[in-house]
């Protein structure tokens, strides 16, 4: 039976490892110091430095409101913290085509 042990023991090592990483900061991950995202916004290419951005992920729900920017489009949630969200082409002074 000592294979079911070691199994039970590491399947209860994984358990209680998934539970602590919800307790812990978030940590970034390292990235190649050259490494670029490459993106279009209004048929003008950019790139930024992978090592410049904290996140990266599909816009969820945007919640509107006042604001004195039409750059600000509005304020959403990510792993518990509210944050603004900004149209690229407002803030870079590009028109619609």
């Amino acid at each position: 039976m000592k294979t079911a042990d070691s199994l039970e023991q590491r399947l209860r090592q994984l358990r209680e490892d998934f539970d602590n990483s919800f307790g812990r900061p978030w940590e970034p991950k390292a990235v190649e110091p050259n490494a670029i995202l490459c993106f279009i916004v209004g048929g003008h290419r950019f790139a930024v430095p992978l090592a410049e951005l904290q996140n990266i992920r599909s816009a969820g729900a945007i919640v509107s409101g006042p604001s004195g920017s039409t750059a600000l489009l509005g304020l959403t949630v990510l792993r518990a913290r509210m944050l603004p969200v900004f149209s690229l082409m407002s803030l870079l002074s590009i028109c619609r085509n």
